[in-house]
């Protein structure tokens, strides 16, 4: 059992994991990215999220088209931080009671957008009243070959570098800025508003990695899985975080750390992974860091070195950002 006054979202993740049957047809159970259960000669791969309204999204700096859009590019991320590419999508929609059709359309608009850049189907879903708040569900499936192999969370080796696939931070950075109305830097408030999910790594990483993550609750969060489920420690190459140009300002702006935006900010949905030194030529993105034997996480800079304390989003602690 859990305790009720220490709930965490790793602590519910883990309760709900015990209570978890087998099946032989599953290749890959709860707690990875996504779950992959055998189907003939495919492996199908399927992972579900949830949208709420003033938890994920405000209506407020969110239009209808871009919460669409990033319900199916998100949920999208976990089927290709598995290695495979996402094919089908089912949406359940609550909806509250002073929804206009107008709504309903952009939201559509969104989701229908990102489907065509995935080369995606919705293949069904639900429709229900919610009461006040807007609420999305979305399921994900892609597929890949009976003999293929899932990237994993639990892969890393001592001696991989750790790398990820993408700019660090913007996500977190525009959702500051437009939470609080400052003008201007709308490139990072649109990776937060509308990022894309990196369909484009899904052939080369499956034959590189040797584990995957994808970035939804921020470096310092991601790389805390991958070193537990693999058994691992890491350290982390803080001053080679990768991140645009204009971030340090924006965050200044905003009342913000760069600290915060790189290691704890999520939402980028870009991948981290981790792979063999002897690849190092073929890496899509930067090197950040080093898996290692020892089980800690280390932030090593000019300054020196000190452990990891930074947790990442945890929507069970929400200080933790």
């Amino acid at each position: 059992m859990i305790s009720d006054n220490s709930l965490s979202e790793t602590d519910l993740i883990k309760y709900f994991l015990s209570l978890s049957a087998n099946d032989a047809s599953l290749k890959v159970a709860n707690g990875d990215d996504a779950a992959v259960f055998s189907a003939g000669d495919l492996q199908i791969v399927i992972s579900t999220d949830s949208y709420i309204e003033n938890i994920h999204f405000e209506t407020s700096y969110c239009s209808y088209f871009s919460i669409g859009f990033k319900a199916i590019e998100a949920s999208g991320s976990d089927i290709v931080a598995m290695g495979a590419l996402p094919h089908f999508f089912l949406v359940a929609l609550g909806l509250p009671e002073n929804y206009s059709k107008v709504q309903v359309q952009e939201l559509y608009s969104g989701i229908n957008a990102s489907l065509k850049r995935l080369n995606a189907v919705l293949i069904g879903g639900d429709t229900c009243l919610s009461g006040q708040e807007l609420v999305l569900n979305i399921t994900a499936l892609g597929t890949l070959e009976a003999q293929k192999r899932p990237l994993l969370r639990s892969g890393a080796q001592p001696g991989d570098m750790i790398a990820v696939s993408g700019k660090l931070g913007s996500a977190r950075a525009g959702f500051e800025l437009l939470k609080k109305g400052i003008s201007g830097f709308e490139g990072l408030k649109k990776k937060f508003l509308e990022p894309a999910c990196r369909v484009d790594l899904v052939g080369s990483l499956t034959e590189l990695a040797s584990s995957c993550i994808d970035i939804s609750d921020g470096v310092a969060s991601e790389i805390r899985h991958v070193c537990r489920m693999s058994g691992v420690g890491a350290v982390i190459y803080e001053e080679k975080l990768p991140f645009y140009s204009e971030l340090p300002r924006a965050a200044e702006l905003a009342g913000i750390s760069l600290n915060d935006c790189l290691l704890c900010g999520g939402e980028d949905y870009e991948l981290l992974y981790t792979i063999s030194p002897e690849k190092k030529a073929e890496i899509e993105g930067t090197v950040i860091g080093e898996i290692t034997y020892q089980r800690e996480i280390i932030i090593e800079n000019s300054s020196g070195r000190r452990k990891l304390t930074e947790e990442g989003f945890d929507h069970f602690n929400r200080g933790t950002t």
